[in-house]
């Protein structure tokens, strides 16, 4: 007898949707713009795109921007759990909600 599953499809491309057309205008119109700015200004009010990105890789490579962004991210965590963790202790109806939530009555 013959099996009725299906050979699995690969997943379709996404659709070029006009949200995802404006959305790539609007980033393109952006790197435009920087680039003019640039362009007209000196390189020590407004660097280039190409100058970022060629710093940018000069920095990856070295262990010292590793190290402040380990610091940096850290701090960001330690804030958000600090600032979240106040908020919900300052709000009594969140705490009533985790515990009705909880219940196995929810």
């Amino acid at each position: 007898m013959a099996s009725t599953t299906r050979d699995p499809q690969p997943p379709a491309a996404p659709a070029l949707t006009p949200r995802r057309l404006w959305g790539g205008l609007g980033v393109v119109l952006l790197l435009v713009a920087w680039w003019l700015l640039a362009a007209v200004s000196s390189d020590l009010v407004v660097a280039s795109p190409l100058q970022t990105l060629t710093g940018l890789f000069g920095l990856l490579v070295t262990a010292d921007f590793w190290v402040h962004t380990g610091i940096t991210m850290a701090r960001f965590c330690l804030s958000l759990a600090l600032g979240g963790g106040f908020g919900l202790m300052r709000s009594g109806s969140a705490w009533a909600a985790c515990r009705r939530c909880s219940s196995p009555r929810c």
